[in-house]
């Protein structure tokens, strides 16, 4: 048996990087590793939220042991101690860290344990600070058995600008598991949420944070509506944002034709109820939203950005267009919308790539197979 221990620094809730988290955890196969989360910023008043007892009863429910401490501050020695004590005592074969500050503390707990090191990142800033390229080079770059990224431009930006070594940096591509059970029907779902049976509905799924530019979606939106009275836009997710986007939607769009639904747990199932999928972030690395309208067969509008071009070709999966512009994003927005056909093609072509090429599937063998690896090192 491989003891796995991935290094978090909260629960993972909302977010891209946490549910690929999420969906390793669960996804392992558990004949062969044992999991185990620790968390470096145990927040008691997220685990007692709804989402966040969610996601523990989740991981529970799958074997999955949490350990969780309390920092004070940055370097809360106590802290540390408490996590290095537990990887000597637990015999934990791999660390797996995931986002930059977890990678930086793993370097410190995989040098002081001796357990080998996978940083993985999940999404580059086309301009990192000075300091995080230097850790980058330097601290992550050197210390760890490999780093991950989730998309070729990373890879690429890691590599040629912030001077990685090749060999130790991997891109291993996403993927989303196949839906458990049939997909609800169209007409049930939007009458759950209260969506006219003959709007045709715009999705988004994010977290609700500056650089997923959701203002720039309320924006093009409101030019949208002008023309097409019928468009309802549906916003899953919650974050910091979220009070100053919904007076942005008050402000621009009347009617109530922004539905913020907060945190979902079933977003595969709202998607049902959607006709196009929305992403208009300013850097991106490989999307799991993506993944996830094109699983559901929506026509998508996205930035062209990070990743996202090697996901969605301009023209056959969805439409493209540049990062920040309202004005192309209701463009393209207004195109979908008045064209069913073009919408159903690009919806079919979509899911034709999805279950192609972004399976689950290849993407835990890839790990597991890294794991049996570094465990035999």
């Amino acid at each position: 048996m491989i003891h796995v221990a991935f290094l978090k620094d909260t629960l993972p809730v909302t977010g891209g990087a946490e549910r690929v988290l999420m969906q390793t955890l669960l996804s392992l196969d558990r004949s062969r590793f044992e999991r185990t989360l620790i968390l470096t910023r145990w927040d008691p008043v997220l685990a007692d939220s709804d989402a966040g007892a969610d996601v523990l009863a989740t991981l529970e429910g799958a074997g999955v042991r949490v350990r969780g401490v309390r920092r004070t501050s940055r370097l809360s020695p106590r802290a540390w101690v408490t996590i290095v004590r537990w990887l000597r005592t637990q015999r934990v074969d791999v660390l797996h860290a995931h986002k930059f500050g977890a990678n930086l503390a793993g370097v410190a707990v995989g040098r002081l344990t001796g357990v080998p090191l996978i940083a993985h990142e999940h999404g580059l800033r086309a301009r990192a600070s000075a300091a995080r390229r230097l850790a980058d080079r330097h601290l992550i770059g050197r210390e760890a058995a490999l780093v991950l990224c989730v998309s070729e431009a990373d890879r690429d930006r890691l590599v040629r600008s912030e001077h990685l070594p090749p060999a130790k940096v991997r891109h291993v591509p996403l993927g989303v598991a196949a839906p458990d059970a049939a997909a609800p029907s169209r007409a049930e779902v939007r009458r759950e949420l209260g969506l006219p049976a003959d709007a045709i509905v715009l999705a988004i799924t994010a977290v609700l944070r500056p650089e997923k530019r959701v203002d720039v979606l309320l924006a093009a939106f409101a030019r949208l509506s002008a023309t097409t009275p019928g468009a309802v836009l549906v916003v899953m997710g919650d974050g910091p944002q979220r009070a100053s986007l919904e007076a942005q939607a008050a402000t621009l769009a009347r009617g109530g034709r922004v539905r913020f639904l907060g945190h979902r747990t079933d977003v595969a199932r709202v998607l049902a109820a959607a006709d196009i999928g929305v992403l208009c972030s300013d850097h991106e690395g490989t999307p799991l939203a993506l993944m996830e309208y094109m699983d559901a067969g929506l026509a998508i509008a996205a930035t062209d950005v990070g990743g996202v071009p090697a996901m969605v070709g301009n023209g056959r999966e969805g439409l493209l267009v540049p990062a920040g512009s309202p004005a192309e994003l209701a463009g393209a927005l207004r195109r979908l919308c008045a064209d069913p056909a073009l919408r159903d093609a690009l919806g079919r072509a979509a899911r034709a790539r999805c279950r192609r090429d972004f399976d689950l599937g290849p993407f835990m063998r890839t790990l597991e197979a890294l794991y049996q690896d570094l465990a035999r090192s």
